[in-house]
């Protein structure tokens, strides 16, 4: 026997469900009852139509995109949308991701996601100054992105000693970086150089009472 009461319940548990999963523009329209005694259900599933990326200047739409989970096509779900966000935000190439806001079509079954972002400067400099009880140490560090594909992140680092009124290369390094192998497979690939020089001296212990002042600059 029909129970409409049993069916409105239904009803608004599978409502509840899309929502908690997520799904907050998709609903279940309505149940009908045909004349052979089965029900049937009618479902709204707005599809992602559209991606708009607004304030790319240097960061190329593909490289946003490959971050995401939901692309066009895939049933609008507002828990993927706040997780691509947050994936954009620790990428670290940008300085603001705000908020992306979505619109409905009149008739409800498609949506365009907006995405507003606001670049960081893409090049470090970072100037610093130790000083322990023999002499004083200061080093230059710098990173270079988008050096020759776009993601890729050139960084180096020199570490000179002043002692004696001598100055001498402690040690540097230099390390190239890409996330992503040639911006074609999510494989992270690295190459470092570095070397260290060191000099002994009697009774002092270098590594004592150091203090370290750093004045970063964004180019």
């Amino acid at each position: 026997v029909l129970n409409l009461n049993t069916v409105q319940k239904d009803r608004d548990l599978i409502n509840k469900r899309y929502v908690s999963e997520g799904y907050v523009l998709s609903k279940l329209l309505s149940v009908d009852f045909e004349s052979q005694g089965s029900l049937v259900y009618s479902f709204s599933d707005p599809k992602v139509n559209e991606l708009k990326f607004q304030g790319l200047e240097r960061i190329a739409p593909f490289i946003v995109q490959r971050e995401l989970e939901l692309n066009k096509g895939d049933v609008f779900n507002s828990r993927l949308l706040r997780q691509d966000r947050e994936r954009l935000v620790q990428l670290g190439y940008f300085s603001e991701v705000s908020a992306p806001y979505f619109e409905e079509s009149l008739d409800k079954q498609q949506v365009k996601v907006n995405y507003n972002f606001s670049e960081r400067k893409t090049n470090m400099i970072n100037v610093g100054l130790e000083q322990d009880d023999a002499a004083f140490v200061g080093f230059i560090r710098g990173d270079l992105n988008h050096l020759l594909i776009p993601t890729d992140i050139l960084s180096g680092k020199m570490q000179v000693g002043y002692e004696s009124e001598e100055a001498d290369i402690r040690s540097y390094s230099i390390r190239y970086y890409q996330p992503w192998l040639f911006n074609y497979t999510p494989i992270g690939f690295s190459w470092d150089a570095w070397t260290e020089f060191k000099n002994q001296i009697l009774t002092k212990d270098r590594q004592a009472g150091s203090n370290e002042v750093i004045r970063n600059k964004r180019i």
